[in-house]
């Protein structure tokens, strides 16, 4: 089931092979380390420190490239879609191509970090999305022009660690959690600003008499998905949305109690701004992780909370919320320590202990430095679920 989660960038780049180890039961073949991905690779064709292109999981290579590649390779790709393998027990991420195959095309003046996709005429690969019903790209119009609420921000894309391994610093402490598989909400209760002559007129009444204060509220809740606003449809007309047969969205609305929860932290912190951004979750959002939840029934977590353009520390989250609002599960707050990644993620199980194969691991740090639109959030998805065929998470 596809939803409009977080994104992330296809980016091939000409690396430095970090490391090359055995690959064990095989004979003709060995691991390439690349960027933190695992990659088989012919036997003696690469030594550590050598340049290559790597190209992710999930990317689309051109067929002269393909025939090019796996000319004389057993292993065959399905319409050129490069995908995540697991032979006799082992794991293999992505492809790693000679250096020249760059050079062929022309191109002399290479570069660590390059991001050649463009040039070799690689794409990402974007599954077949459903049509949205008819009133969920929700804009509300006043005299023929859109209004969006510039203010109800989406939460920033959250992309594979491994294509920024420099994003931290060594020994900046970062926040580790379990990367539920769901969708993503957010919700606030923010600054309400006017739309049209006539709530310009209401706001300016408001303001200048005592009598006309009833006319305007400086704050308004709102809620909807990553990307849509739908705060401006009545919950009772959204029967459905783009992606489920309810609309999940207001249900996690009522169940949480969303709006007073947002109106109480907003008066708790000087009738600030604020923004809650989470993850919905249950076995009618995602085929096959029900995160122990029967039917359609459905549970809400926080990963994030924004007080007037400021990130709140995600080890803090907690004491921002009621009780019976839960956060994602933590797994680690220390140092950032790149070599730890991995065994963090391959140790990772689920806070429910049904759901065999999680997700994977975001890591941000615990307290941001950036502006809001910087974010920096990475996740690391585990290699097992990169297998399932039924899988809505793509590099």
């Amino acid at each position: 089931m596809i939803n409009d989660n977080d994104e992330s960038t296809l980016i091939v780049e000409v690396c430095t092979i970090d490391k090359i180890v055995p690959a064990k039961g095989f004979d003709r073949l060995e691991f390439a380390i690349v960027k933190g991905w695992q990659c088989l690779v012919g036997k003696g064709l690469y030594t550590s420190g050598d340049l290559c292109i790597f190209i992710p999981p999930d990317a689309i290579i051109p067929p002269q490239l393909e025939e090019r590649v796996f000319s004389n390779a057993k292993i065959k790709l399905k319409n050129g879609r490069i995908e995540p393998i697991k032979l006799k027990g082992l794991y293999s991420q992505g492809l790693v191509v000679p250096i020249s195959y760059l050079e062929e095309t022309g191109v002399t003046n290479t570069f660590i970090g390059m991001d050649v996709k463009d040039i070799l005429g690689i794409v990402k690969y974007e599954p077949k999305v459903k049509e949205k019903p008819k009133g969920l790209d929700v804009k509300t119009s006043t005299s023929g022009k859109w209004f969006l609420r510039s203010n109800f921000i989406e939460y920033p894309k959250i992309h594979h660690f491994q294509n920024f391994p420099f994003s931290f610093s060594e020994g900046e402490v970062v926040h580790i959690s379990e990367k539920i598989h769901g969708t993503s909400f957010r919700c606030g209760y923010i600054t309400r600003k006017p739309k049209g002559f006539i709530q310009n007129l209401k706001k300016l009444l408001a303001k200048h008499f005592k009598m006309c204060k009833k006319l305007w509220d400086d704050k308004e809740f709102v809620y909807g998905s990553r990307k849509v606003d739908l705060s401006d449809i009545p919950f009772e007309k959204i029967k459905e949305t783009a992606f489920y047969k309810e609309n999940v969205y207001g249900k996690t609305v009522k169940q949480y109690n969303l709006k007073a929860v947002c109106e109480m932290l907003s008066r708790q912190c000087r009738d600030a701004d604020v923004l809650i951004f989470g993850e919905i979750y249950g076995p009618s959002i995602q085929k096959g992780y029900h995160y122990g939840l029967d039917n359609d029934e459905i549970a809400f977590r926080v990963y994030d909370i924004m007080l007037n353009n400021m990130w709140v520390e995600p080890s803090c989250l907690d004491c921002f919320l009621p009780s019976k609002i839960e956060t994602v599960p933590q797994i680690a707050i220390k140092p950032f320590n790149e070599d730890e990644v991995t065994e963090y993620l391959l140790g990772l199980k689920s806070f429910c202990t049904k759901q065999k194969v999680p997700e994977g691991i975001v890591i941000r740090p615990n307290e941001e430095c950036e502006k809001s639109e910087n974010r920096r959030v990475f996740k690391v998805i585990h290699p097992e679920y990169l297998l399932r065929k039924d899988r809505t998470e793509f590099s």
